[in-house]
């Protein structure tokens, strides 16, 4: 990614110099997206891509060796038309660590890559839908391994969440291993041999414990009707309650073949989960392949072709083709 360095030199009364670093760097996407769902009475779509994104980023050191600085993401979408902004601030030491506040991820093992240009081919049915959120992350790595600490001090101390992951990284292996606090387990073990990569991710979610079941002596007021009534009630919120509270588990992998300035990747994701995959997200399944041809300059030639399944055993096909653009 191309940058735009501006560097500000402040001469200290001691004669030496405190040197700050501010760049800019940007990227964007562009193209065409088609999806086909079984279950849409409306039939296939083609949509537009359109994504702008520009990063600030300003550092700085300490006389005692501390780094600091902080980031600011712009994000832009076309369709539809959205805009959000990220932001976080740091400081770090190699001695202790780094320290972030902000828009952090929450500490996991990372996932699969996508093999399409936006809409996420073959990594679909990764997640078992229960992430956590962060605003405060601690990273520190010593040799080959690392270890990341989150939590989201913005909720209230029953409802804070948090996460834990490690890795471990030596040429040509990583493995990551996170668990948080909505009870997810993540693994993950990647390998690069020349022009092979790939990645293999693994998520696990703890069942919670079982919702109370409703019982008649609760329903005694009113009429017939309303008693059967607010029973029925009763019973289908248990029923949602239940479903969530079961076991679900993804497991997904991709690999990626470099030749030149091609990269075809494929990639594929399962969740499977109790009483019908309850735990799950909508998509129970995804595969698909993805070319990328790099036309120099920062430009990307990109697509994908996919086919997913839903909870309701429908198939979801999808295609991308666009440009990827970094500055």
């Amino acid at each position: 990614m191309k940058k735009i360095v501006l560097t500000i030199a402040a001469l200290a009364l001691s004669g030496g110099a405190t040197m700050a670093e501010v760049s800019v760097s940007g990227s964007a996407k562009m193209g065409l997206q088609f999806v086909d769902d079984e279950s849409n009475k409306k039939g296939s779509k083609v949509d537009t891509v359109g994504l702008f994104r520009i990063t600030f980023s300003a550092s700085g050191e300490t006389d005692g060796g501390i780094s600091f600085g902080g980031t600011g993401t712009f994000n832009t979408h076309e369709s539809p038309a959205t805009m959000d902004n990220e932001a976080e601030v740091y400081i770090s030491n190699p001695s202790w660590g780094k320290v972030t506040i902000g828009s952090v991820d929450d500490a996991e093992a990372s996932g699969v890559g996508n093999a399409g240009l936006d809409i996420g081919i073959g990594d679909d049915a990764e997640s078992t839908g229960r992430g956590g959120s962060a605003d405060l992350r601690y990273d520190h790595k010593i040799a080959m391994i690392s270890v990341a600490v989150s939590t989201d001090l913005s909720k209230d101390a029953g409802e804070r969440e948090w996460g834990i992951s490690m890795g471990y990284a030596a040429t040509p292996v990583t493995v990551g291993i996170g668990i948080n606090s909505q009870k997810v387990l993540s693994a993950g073990l990647g390998y690069s041999v020349g022009d092979i990569s790939g990645k293999l991710s693994y998520q696990s979610q703890r069942a919670d414990n079982k919702p109370v079941m409703p019982e008649l002596k609760d329903f005694k007021t009113g009429t017939t009707e309303e008693k059967a009534a607010a029973l029925a009630t009763a019973i289908k919120s248990y029923n949602t309650a239940l479903d969530l509270s079961r076991k679900a588990s993804s497991l997904a992998a991709d690999v990626n073949f470099k030749a030149g300035d091609t990269t075809i990747t494929v990639a594929a994701s399962r969740c499977s989960g109790t009483n019908e995959n309850a735990g799950c997200g909508d998509i129970v399944s995804s595969g698909g392949i993805g070319m990328a041809l790099d036309l120099g300059g920062g430009a990307v030639l990109k697509g994908g072709f996919g086919v997913n399944k839903n909870q309701a055993k429908k198939k979801i096909t999808k295609a991308d083709f666009g440009v990827a653009m970094s500055f």
